[in-house]
C-alpha cells in the first residue's frame, strides 16, 4: 500500500472505529466471498466495530426507554442483531436462511455474541433490526472499511464508480422513482445505489442512495468527498466506464 494519510487522519478523529486486534484472512482464489462468515466476524473483530457503530448512532439520536417487561426473557444485544444484518446481505441470505445460519453454526453464534448458542428467532430478528435505524448501519460500514484498510485489503488509490437499482418494497413509497429503461431490463421503480469501489480488492468504501432516476455524474464528487473525507484515501485514478471490467479498465 503506498504511503497515505487515510490512517492517521482517522487515528486523530474523536468518532474513529476502535483500533482492534486483526487477523489475517485465507488466500484469496476467487472474486466472490473467499471466507465464511464465521472467518470474517472473527478475523476483524466484527463484534468492536459493532459495539462502536450502535454506540456512535446512539449518541446521535434520541431514544426512548426501553419498556418494561414481565418475567425472564432473553436478550440479545443490539451489536449482534447489526452482524447478523451484515451477513445477511454480504452472504445474500433470507431472514430463515439467516439465522438457520447461526443456529447451525455454534462458533458463527459465539462469535456474534449470542450467549450459550441461543439465536434470536426470526420474527424477533426482522423487528430488532428494523428498530437499528439507518445510522447504526452506516457507522458499521464506514468501521468495516476502516478495519479492511487497516488490513491493507482496502487501498482507495485507483477507485471505480459504478451504480445499480434496487426495487422499491411497495409501489406507494413517495421517495421511490422510476429509472431509465434499459434494452436488457427495462425500468424499475425503486432507488439507485452509487458506490465507489476500491479496484485492488473489488470492496465499496463509499455509497450514496437516490431514487432510480437520478443520473451517475452528479454523484460523482459527493462521493469522492466523503471517501477522502472519512478515510484520507490518495485517490489517484477514477475509473467510471459503464461496462467496467475489474480486470482492466476500458476509460479512465
Amino acid at each position: 500500500m503506498p504511503d497515505c494519510t487515510a490512517l492517521s487522519i482517522i487515528a486523530n478523529n474523536p468518532l474513529a472505529p476502535p483500533e482492534v486486534d486483526l487477523g489475517i484472512f485465507p488466500v484469496r482464489f476467487s472474486k466472490r466471498l473467499w471466507v465464511t462468515p464465521t472467518e470474517f466476524l472473527q478475523t476483524t473483530n466484527a463484534m468492536a466495530t459493532a459495539e462502536w457503530a450502535i454506540g456512535v448512532s446512539q449518541a446521535l439520536t434520541r431514544r426512548l426507554p426501553d419498556p418494561a417487561r414481565r418475567g425472564p426473557k432473553v436478550r440479545y444485544g443490539e451489536n449482534s442483531i447489526l452482524m447478523m444484518a451484515f451477513i445477511q446481505v454480504a452472504w445474500q441470505m433470507g431472514y430463515e436462511m439467516t439465522v438457520d445460519y447461526f443456529r447451525s453454526h455454534p462458533k458463527a453464534a459465539r462469535v456474534a455474541g449470542f450467549a450459550d448458542g441461543r439465536v434470536i428467532s426470526i420474527g424477533q430478528y426482522w423487528e430488532r433490526r428494523q428498530a437499528l435505524g439507518l445510522w447504526a448501519f452506516w457507522f458499521f460500514f464506514l468501521g468495516m472499511v476502516w478495519q479492511l484498510t487497516r488490513m491493507k485489503i482496502i487501498h482507495g488509490v485507483d477507485v471505480i464508480l459504478d451504480s445499480t437499482t434496487q426495487r422499491a418494497w411497495y409501489h406507494e413509497d413517495a421517495d421511490a422513482a422510476w429509472s431509465f429503461p434499459k434494452p436488457w431490463k427495462g425500468s424499475t421503480w425503486g432507488y439507485k445505489v452509487h458506490t465507489l469501489l476500491c479496484r485492488w480488492s473489488e470492496l465499496p468504501i463509499m455509497f450514496l442512495v437516490t431514487p432510480a432516476n437520478r443520473h451517475d455524474s452528479p454523484l460523482a464528487i459527493p462521493l469522492l468527498s466523503l471517501a477522502v473525507a472519512c478515510f484520507g484515501f490518495p485517490i489517484a485514478i477514477v475509473d467510471s466506464s459503464p461496462k467496467c471490467n475489474f480486470e482492466g479498465s476500458q476509460k479512465r
